[in-house]
């Protein structure tokens, strides 16, 4: 029915008769005591049957099929116009970019298919917004360390950089072993030993844990410079978000290594004196403030040993700067020899050279004088023509009497 109407029979106009009916008839009627009962089909096709239902029928029946459809009408608004309704509303909060809605209606049959279908649909693209958000987040991840070693020269600091950002943004235990060494963000447990075989980007499983390692390297033409091994852990199965973060991370960190390197290349050549490969007036004294600092914080000496060619002016004027040039760069080979790797050699002057000793007392360094001395009155390398007179004295410093500027003030008045 398109409408129904409840008139009484008095009010009525104009009666249904069968000339009407020949004409067209537009709604049928049904007679219920005083009143008349006019409905308003969709289709007129439905009056033939309503009339046919009317003739020889009790009004209690017809009342009794209108109320059946009626309750039929209620339960298609329930379990059908209600999801319906739903889905429209999802489908318009979907469109917002709301993944946290769901249908909550039960429903057999197709409706019940469908309100299903919604609702997975809805959670794989709840996990699709995750993981883009999670993707997302790692990118900003490796911009944040991009930017942190973007001006940082120190491996070390790099390396702990890169474990504690990597670690925190994963929820994995991060690790890079290098050097005998290890930095961490939080102690793994397994060791440079357990992964030495571990190919780069592979992942295995040990005691229920994920590790994946890679190499933090570079290829410089021929040659391959490893750095290190980096390695994450923890009892979830990496997703490939997170490969692909640590890949672009490590890409990062390779290439502040070799950025470092150039730069500590760099900053040698600058410390270096050319001629004999030692150390520069310069390098020597940042290193005496540098171990001054340490002296006082640890309450240690350290000595320096000062050695000069009084006659340098003599051997170049009788046999030219050829012979004084193999005559210094003797005794660079000499000094670097005789000295332990954390010493400071050093070539302060033209004629004069210095050697820097941490953690050495004023008779230990003594006898590293007498040897340096003999070692060059004796060496092969010296040409035997000039006769060089040698001046070494050795100076002990301790914690609480001088600055590195004293102490600098008393080799440059030995000098």
């Amino acid at each position: 029915a398109k409408d129904v109407a409840i008139k009484k029979k008095e009010e009525i106009e104009k009666s249904w008769n069968d000339k009407e009916e020949k004409k067209g008839i537009n709604y049928a009627k049904i007679d219920v005591g005083e009143f008349e009962i006019q409905i308003f089909p969709q289709d007129e096709n439905i009056i033939s049957l309503v009339k046919t239902l009317v003739r020889g029928t009790s009004s209690g029946l017809i009342l009794t099929i209108i109320f059946a459809l009626a309750f039929f009408a209620v339960i298609t608004l329930i379990y059908i116009r209600k999801p319906l309704i739903s889905l429209i509303e999802g489908s318009e909060e979907v469109e917002k970019g709301n993944f946290e809605y769901e249908i909550k209606h039960e429903a057999k049959g197709d409706i019940g298919k469908l309100i299903k279908t919604f609702n997975d649909m809805i959670k794989g693209l709840r996990r699709r917004d995750a993981q883009i958000k999670y993707r997302n987040e790692l990118l900003g991840a490796i911009r944040e360390i991009g930017r942190a070693i973007l001006t940082e020269y120190d491996k070390e600091k790099i390396f702990q950089i890169c474990v504690d950002i990597a670690g925190i943004k994963t929820n994995s235990k991060c690790a890079i072993f290098y050097d005998e060494k290890v930095k961490f963000s939080e102690q793994p447990s397994i060791s440079k030993k357990d992964i030495e075989n571990v190919q780069d980007g592979e992942v295995i499983n040990k005691d229920q844990k994920y590790i994946i390692c890679y190499d933090i390297s570079v290829q410089k033409e021929t040659e391959r410079i490893l750095y290190g091994k980096f390695v994450a852990e923890r009892e979830k199965e990496f997703i490939p978000e997170e490969k692909e973060f640590f890949n672009s991370l490590l890409s990062y960190v390779s290439a502040a290594c070799q950025r470092s390197d150039y730069v500590l290349k760099l900053q040698l050549m600058q410390s270096i004196d050319s001629s004999t490969g030692l150390f520069n007036s310069q390098f020597f004294k940042s290193s005496i403030k540098r171990e001054t600092s340490i002296m006082k914080r640890f309450s240690r000496n350290f000595a320096v040993i000062l050695i000069e060619i009084e006659n340098s002016s003599e051997i170049i004027e009788r046999f030219g700067y050829i012979v004084w040039e193999d005559i210094v760069k003797a005794i660079a080979i000499i000094m670097r020899k005789s000295v332990r790797v954390y010493d400071i050699p050093a070539r302060i002057r033209n004629d004069k050279f210095a050697l820097l000793l941490p953690n050495t007392e004023s008779q230990n360094a003594k006898v590293v004088e007498e040897r340096i001395k003999a070692q060059i009155q004796s060496a092969p390398e010296i040409p035997s023509l000039p006769e060089i007179e040698l001046k070494l004295s050795v100076s002990s410093y301790a914690t609480d009497y001088h600055t590195p500027e004293q102490i600098l003030q008393i080799i440059d008045e030995k000098s």
